[in-house]
């Protein structure tokens, strides 16, 4: 990563500047780095062509890395920002989703997580028929009460 880079899972604001195929192309405010938001990481739920922003527009993203050619990736999804803006930790809380979602015997640590409820929200604002939302329904549904209260509108 050069000095430049911007570490991932950074909030940072974007200007929609052209369009792709694949998305939007952007430039960072500030630094002007180049890069782009693929189409499916625009916004909640995955939005048509023709409801993309519009050039000139500004949007908050989180960085999601770099390509090989060297331009930033950004996810632009409301949902995903809330949960990078929510966590102190967005790549620690990333690894214990992926640890509780990869072994059943690590739900008790998760559900004793301070992240866990950031976790849930996020994971349950996926698109319905995901693999995130389908654990976070599971989870939900053996977590302990003070964890399920926290989601009045159920799962």
């Amino acid at each position: 990563m050069s000095s430049e880079e911007l570490p991932r899972y950074t909030l940072t604001e974007c200007t929609v500047v052209g369009y792709q195929h694949y998305g939007l192309l952007i430039e960072v405010v500030g630094s002007g780095q180049r890069g782009f938001v693929d189409s499916s990481y625009i916004g909640d739920p995955p939005l048509r062509r023709a409801d993309w922003p519009d050039v000139g527009d500004r949007l908050r993203g989180v960085v999601l890395g770099y390509a090989r050619d060297g331009r930033i990736r950004l996810c632009t999804r409301q949902g995903d920002v809330t949960f990078v803006e929510s966590v102190p930790d967005p790549g620690q809380a990333f690894r214990e989703w992926a640890a509780v979602a990869d072994a059943t015997d690590a739900k008790d640590q998760f559900y004793r997580s301070p992240n866990a409820p950031a976790l849930l929200r996020w994971a349950l604002g996926n698109a319905a028929l995901s693999s995130y939302r389908r654990r976070a329904i599971e989870l939900l549904s053996t977590a302990p009460a003070e964890l399920k209260t926290k989601f009045p509108e159920g799962a």
